[in-house]
């Protein structure tokens, strides 16, 4: 498994990108708390970077 990273502020940030709808389903309750809390902390950092 092989990650596309993002340069900011000279720290690397993955790329992830789920693009079937149909994964999400089966990441399950804390698989989605987890997910929608790393898009949170990425927004975050990308605002404060």
């Amino acid at each position: 498994m092989t990650f596309d990273y993002i340069e900011r502020n000279e720290l690397l940030y993955p790329n992830i990108v789920i693009e079937d709808a149909d994964r999400i389903e089966a990441l399950g309750k804390y698989g989605k708390l987890r997910l929608e809390y790393l898009h949170s902390q990425s927004r975050r950092c990308i605002e404060n970077c």
